[in-house]
């Protein structure tokens, strides 16, 4: 596949650092749907296509996923293959029926509500809202509601926390081009 070249490996590298979504777009505009760029000792792939990205995640039985997420997210659906993943996705598939989605969706709109409802005191004395920090704990509420019946009321924000450190520590361990095994925080 066409890339950058390595002779710019450093320089694109503090590019894709600080300003991933210009990196990524401007070699897509420059090299197509799928591009290969240098990370550390390895080449990694984009694939802007979704028949081809299908293909490879999902149609093609060859495909293997060597994944360092595993260390957060253990032998789990998004890193395994083979049986074991099939095994998994079948246990998960019911949550995700167009029926069980369709009716999540009065679900998300009460919690919606709720959540604005929360922020009233704030908006009402001119206090400023965090609204990474909010949107990300509605978005946990829906999901503990929705696929597990579990209200996080009084737990939303140690959730938040929680979830917030476990995706600083996932992208610390993606961009990271040299594949070490960390301690988690």
């Amino acid at each position: 596949a066409p890339g950058p070249d390595n002779e710019v490996i450093f320089s694109a590298a503090r590019e894709r650092q600080k300003n991933p979504m210009k990196y990524f777009v401007e070699n897509y505009q420059k090299y197509g749907d799928i591009f290969q760029y240098k990370f550390g000792f390895s080449n990694r792939f984009v694939v802007s296509c979704p028949d081809t990205a299908k293909y490879i995640f999902q149609d093609n039985e060859n495909f293997i996923r060597k994944n360092r997420m595993r260390i957060l997210f253990g032998d789990s659906v998004l890193t395994t293959d083979g049986e074991l993943w099939k095994h998994r996705r079948k246990l998960m598939q019911p949550s995700f029926l167009p029926a069980v989605v369709y009716n999540s969706f009065e679900l998300m709109k009460l919690s919606t509500n709720e959540i604005f409802e929360s922020w009233a005191p704030s908006v009402k004395s001119g206090q400023p809202i965090d609204f990474s920090k909010e949107s990300t704990k509605m978005t946990i509420h829906i999901i503990c509601r929705a696929l597990f019946g579990f209200d996080t009321e009084g737990n939303g924000n140690s959730l938040v926390d929680l979830i917030g450190t476990c995706l600083t520590e996932t992208y610390r361990i993606a961009v990271n081009p040299i594949p070490f095994y960390y301690k988690m925080p």
